[in-house]
């Protein structure tokens, strides 16, 4: 039936990740140092960052992260909090050098909303949806 075909898990990644863009940032928090904020002292090419600013480590989810997301479920949801995990932890490595790719279960989702509520100043509010 149409039913027993749609929970039958193929492996396939089910996001549309070649027209939607999607990124994984982390937000590292120890015990007793507090959030991970990185220094940004220098605009790279390509971007909107402003010199001199901090930001949260992370970007832009790769296809490959995609693919494996794919191969480890089939509920696109789920595969889109995996995929994203997976490209934080890499992001994290590459901008810091604390390596979480092989303790990825250590990686919390925080899921904010798309369309956060703003207040009459303009400053918008995130929650966790998780």
């Amino acid at each position: 039936t149409d039913d027993e075909e749609s929970n039958v898990h193929d492996g396939r990644c089910k996001i549309d990740y070649e027209n939607e863009s999607y990124r994984g940032m982390v937000f590292v928090v120890h015990e007793t140092r507090g959030m991970l904020v990185l220094n940004h002292f220098g605009a790279p090419e390509n971007t909107s960052t402003k010199a001199g600013g901090t930001r949260i480590p992370g970007g832009e989810i790769e296809e490959k992260e995609y693919l494996d997301a794919g191969k480890q479920t089939q509920y696109a949801k789920m595969q889109l909090q995996l995929a994203a995990r997976e490209g934080a932890a890499r992001h994290l490595y590459e901008t810091t050098g604390i390596d979480m790719r092989n303790r990825l279960q250590r990686l919390t989702p925080a899921i904010l909303q798309m369309n956060p509520p703003v207040d009459a100043k303009g400053v918008k509010y995130l929650r966790n949806e998780h």
